[in-house]
């Protein structure tokens, strides 16, 4: 369905587990990564029409050099944004993405690269789970903006086990997990109503097992 929708569209999904078919991500780090979902198209939303507990968006662990948390070559993460505004998903469950190996390589959950975009433009997840998602930042996701979600179980090899540069409105954590020197989130401008259950870092050195903010963040 995807690969037919235009500008403005609203995508339905059926109750489900979206766990086949993968595009090869091309920018970044992410340059030979798989996406489940792949959205290029601007103004798109996306919605589960019965709810996050029946619809699934699935990543897949690494096809070769995998290390522990099934990150490698040829990882695909659950949610693609390739550089347009305006994005929306909404009421999924965003599970077992992964991402490579690579420095920087981010969102095992989702990854936008439109973070950088105004913030209208930038892609906005609504009342998502995601849960058992790596990478080596942000595991569960990078560059966008949560309101209502929750996020359990992710983790990073690296640094920030749930996101880098994400602002989170109304969400819930617990029990994520990075194994590097940041917390659970990292650099978001707004962290807003957010509720925190044990979430930590396991480095030697490590700060923020909950929230490192970024400068000006009004938290």
């Amino acid at each position: 369905a995807m690969a037919h929708v235009v500008e403005g569209d609203t995508v339905h999904a059926a109750a489900g587990v979206y766990a086949e078919g993968a595009v090869a991500t091309t920018t970044g780090a992410s340059v030979g990564s798989m996406a489940r979902l792949y959205i290029n198209t601007p103004r798109v939303t996306v919605v589960a029409d019965e709810g996050r507990d029946v619809t699934f968006i699935e990543g897949a662990d690494a096809t070769s050099n995998v290390n522990d948390y099934g990150m490698g070559d040829g990882a695909t993460r659950a949610v693609y944004v390739e550089g347009v505004p305006g994005v929306r998903v909404r009421n999924f469950t965003i599970r077992k993405g992964r991402t490579s190996q690579l420095t920087n390589d981010q969102g095992g959950g989702a990854w936008c690269s439109n973070g950088k975009m105004a913030y209208d433009d930038r892609t906005v997840f609504e009342g998502c789970c995601f849960t058992n998602n790596w990478a080596w930042f942000g595991g569960a996701i990078g560059n966008g903006i949560c309101m209502n979600c929750t996020f359990v179980c992710n983790g990073c090899s690296k640094n920030r086990s749930v996101s880098t540069e994400t602002d989170m409105y109304g969400c819930f954590f617990d029990r994520n997990k990075g194994t590097g020197d940041q917390g659970t989130i990292y650099g978001p401008m707004h962290v807003v109503n957010c509720t925190f259950g044990p979430n930590n870092t396991t480095a030697k050195n490590g700060v923020g097992g909950t929230v490192i903010p970024a400068i000006g963040s009004p938290l």
